[in-house]
Formats: structure tokens, C-alpha cells, sequence
């Protein structure tokens, strides 16, 4: 199963869907959501926040969280949170964008 984690209108859903994957897309905004279900009616679509994810442990082989993470309060909940639901081996991937112009921010 794939997780689009902060899916939004269901973009990245589309994506791994057209793939092949059983996706389960989980957003804050049961707007977003709407849209997620009408572009993407074969995946499983959820209001739940990144830090208490709806799903069991080690039920997930890939997250995909594309612009969402600079958005949480505190990254530690949310990634023990994918830690949880990932089985072991699994992969993730995020993009996170700053406007943060910092060294530190950069690295």
C-alpha cells in the first residue's frame, strides 16, 4: 500500500495509483479531500492529521509527502508517526521547500 500524506487535491495519489499501488491518502482538509476522491476514485481518502495517522503499524511500503512537512509544528511526532506505519525496508520521500535563506536551512 502507498500513503499520500498530506495529499491534498490527490496529485501524488494519482500518481502512485496510475503505478499500480493501493493508495490511502490522508489530508487535514476534508475540501482537498473532495477533490482527492473525484481525481482519484480508486484510492481510500481520510481526514486525519500527519501526526495520527488512521492506519496500523508496518502496513505501508511507500510515503509519499510532497510540501507538507514544512507546514507541522514539530517534524518528531509526524516522522515517528511514518515510522510506525511504514514496513520495515519501506521507502519515503519528501519535498520541503524554506524560504529560510541560513546556511544550516540549506544543508
Amino acid at each position: 500500500m502507498a500513503l499520500d500524506a498530506a495529499c491534498g487535491t490527490g496529485r501524488f495519489a494519482g500518481f502512485l495509483a496510475r503505478r499500480g499501488h493501493r493508495v490511502i491518502g490522508v489530508d487535514s482538509s476534508p475540501d482537498m479531500l473532495a477533490h482527492a476522491r473525484q481525481r482519484v476514485p480508486e484510492a481510500g481518502f481520510h481526514v486525519a492529521g500527519l501526526a495520527r495517522l488512521p492506519l496500523p503499524d508496518d502496513c505501508v511500503d511507500v510515503i509519499i509527502c510532497a510540501l507538507a512537512l514544512d507546514h507541522v509544528p514539530g517534524l518528531d511526532p509526524v516522522l515517528a508517526e511514518f515510522a510506525r506505519v511504514l514496513c520495515p525496508a519501506a521507502t519515503w520521500s519528501s519535498q520541503i521547500f524554506t524560504t529560510n535563506s541560513s546556511p544550516a536551512a540549506r544543508r
